[in-house]
């Protein structure tokens, strides 16, 4: 909040970045510490090395489940009800008829789609140099840490990020006008750890099954892709989706550069409730529920095929 109001309100450059250089640092020890201290995260483990333990279902055990769900409907379904309410109602319909409402999402969708793009190709570009590492014994300790660095950008907030950047165009001449770029360089970045999580484990598990068929067959590249794309399909699909849902509901960074031309769902969602017109806060927030429904769907439909819905969900 403090480099925020340091660029938004005082444009204090100097203190922004002080504080996003001590926000770096303070996020570093701990990820260090984290890092230092978590277990080596092993996959494609044998079925002989896990143990087996005796679980009995009781008539207690059975309760406490009850009461663990019980409690979670109660914390979840009432906001969902409160928000779904003004679609009975004619404000619903009014806010429909905005201008705003359809330039929110036409700016949104503009944001979400590129970054979402940007990060897939990110993500399947540490995927393919992990596997090239894994296929030589002298670089075989580089998967596991390439897949590190890509998750360390969650100790980086998206806001220090975006100052960074900002300052990095500022001193090239760019300044403001690349407000829209940053948005979605930033949103792409910080989605890379969701997609990876959903494209490292198969790309290692095919890499694993068919590197020496690949090996002796004479099977490279192009070819490599064309015959893991059935495969692959629903974890591009799943990866592209929480990229896109992640970039559709991006608050901190588009708080920070959007303008009057650059106003997304959760700005405008923002902009609503601020100044107390709650009825049409929550008829924009309905709206971008459907929204992100609707896109994942097409995602995993369109890019992951008809089987993907189905395996999304097997998976889950």
């Amino acid at each position: 909040m403090a480099i925020y109001q340091a660029l938004r309100f005082e444009f204090d450059l100097n203190k922004a970045s002080f504080l996003a250089l001590l926000q770096v640092l303070i996020c570093t020890l701990f990820a260090v510490i984290v890092y230092r201290l978590a277990p080596v995260n092993r996959q494609d483990m044998s079925l002989l090395s896990i143990k087996s333990y005796a679980l009995k279902d009781s008539f207690l055990s059975k309760i406490g489940d009850a009461i663990a769900l019980l409690c979670a409907f109660v914390l979840v379904i009432p906001p969902f009800l409160a928000i779904f309410d003004p679609m009975f109602s004619p404000i619903f319909l009014q806010a429909l008829q905005s201008k705003a409402l359809w330039n929110a999402v036409f700016v949104s969708l503009q944001i979400a789609i590129p970054a979402a793009m940007v990060s897939l190709f990110l993500g399947v570009s540490f995927g393919v140099l992990a596997r090239f590492c894994m296929a030589r014994q002298y670089l075989h300790i580089l998967p596991s840490k390439l897949e590190h660095l890509g998750n360390m950008i969650l100790m980086v907030p998206g806001l220090v990020i975006a100052t960074g950047l900002f300052l990095f165009l500022r001193d090239l001449g760019w300044g403001l006008g690349s407000s829209y770029w940053v948005v979605v360089w930033v949103n792409a970045v910080m989605a890379l750890p969701f997609v990876l999580r959903a494209l490292m484990p198969m790309m290692y598990q095919q890499e694993r099954r068919f590197r020496n068929l690949y090996l002796s067959l004479g099977v490279r590249a192009g070819s490599r892709w064309r015959l893991e794309w059935p495969l692959l399909r629903p974890s591009i699909a799943q990866a592209f989706g929480y990229a896109l849902l992640l970039s559709l509901g991006d608050m901190g960074v588009i708080a920070l550069f959007g303008s009057q031309g650059l106003v997304s769902l959760p700005l405008y969602l923002f902009q609503l409730i601020g100044s107390y017109q709650l009825e049409e806060g929550a008829c924009v927030a309905v709206v971008l529920i459907l929204l992100c429904l609707a896109l994942f769907f097409c995602s995993s439909f369109f890019i992951g095929g008809r089987k993907a819905i189905g395996a999304l969900h097997a998976r889950n």
